[in-house]
């Protein structure tokens, strides 16, 4: 699906006369897949055969979880006069 995406992205600026800006795109992309194919192969030497699979799921949760409007001090504050 990402091939297709690239294609269509390469298509569409080759044909409008960016021959440069396609060549460009298309060999960063090339780069990026060969690092996260090597990266891949690395977590997979480790041990991590769900590399990607972890990767997807932690990015899926937030790094911290903020209390702008003070619910758990209320429910501490609650717990300790209760």
């Amino acid at each position: 699906m990402l091939f297709l995406l690239l294609v269509g992205i390469a298509f569409i600026t080759y044909s409008t006369g960016g021959i440069m800006v396609s060549l460009v795109f298309v060999i960063a992309y090339i780069l990026v897949v060969v690092q996260i194919g090597k990266k891949i192969t690395m977590e997979s030497r480790k041990g991590n055969p769900n590399y990607i699979k972890g990767l997807i799921s932690s990015m899926g949760y937030p790094k911290s979880i903020g209390d702008r409007y003070s619910v758990m001090e209320t429910i501490r504050k609650s717990q300790k006069n209760g």
